[in-house]
């Protein structure tokens, strides 16, 4: 799910950036590092509520593929303003008239740029596709997988790294004794729900000790 993603984080931007456009360039920037400095500093439970989770103050990050929120990521867009507007009062910009107009294709491109950004992620995703097919990724060892998947789940519950290696050894050889590996690795039996898988779970801790 997409929860206040990129395109949220421009049209909100968009619209508190016209509240700066005829302010001056040193308020906006004031604006700027106190919207990037803010979240560094202070979050409040407060804003883990749903409701308030785009301002980007909460303790715990909502579960998104692409979360951008206005703060601090509006701060960027104010430092845009802001330079903007020092560089039209100063002229800094006429200069740019007198640069090549560059090829139609890109100007095309930069006028909809809200088109190209929509398109070239199906389109990227029917490429990576299509090359998976012709030229599909080497499928991961299984025992390989599984030690490291057990090795790592047992040093994260702090035991030593001998113990886990005997440990993962030990339950390996059993569950290929008993045709378990494949399942349990699909997700077709659950280790903690198995009665096979806690038994000789139980046997192999107390061998490796």
């Amino acid at each position: 799910m997409i929860f206040f993603g990129i395109l949220h984080a421009i049209a909100a931007g968009s619209l508190i950036g016209l509240a700066f456009v005829r302010l001056p360039p040193l308020v906006t920037l004031a604006a700027a590092a106190a919207a990037i400095t803010l979240p560094n500093v202070y979050r409040s439970e407060i804003f883990d509520a749903p409701a308030l989770l785009f301002v980007g103050l909460s303790q715990h990050l909502p579960r998104s593929n692409d979360y951008v929120p206005l703060l601090p990521w509006i701060g960027a867009l104010l430092i845009g303003v802001a330079v903007a507007r020092l560089a039209l009062s100063r002229g800094w910009l006429q200069g740019l008239a007198k640069w090549p107009s560059g090829p139609g294709w890109l100007r095309l491109a930069g006028r909809h740029s809200l088109i190209v950004y929509l398109l070239h992620q199906p389109v990227l995703i029917a490429v990576v596709y299509m090359i998976s097919i012709i030229a599909p990724p080497q499928k991961p060892d299984p025992i390989q997988s599984y030690l490291a998947s057990c090795e790592n789940a047992c040093l994260a519950e702090g035991s030593p790294a001998e113990i886990c290696n005997r440990f993962c050894a030990c339950t390996l050889d059993r569950l290929q004794q008993q045709s378990l590996l494949a399942p349990l690795q699909s997700g077709a039996i659950l280790p903690d729900k198995d009665e096979r898988i806690v038994e000789l779970a139980r046997e192999c801790s107390a061998i490796s000790q």
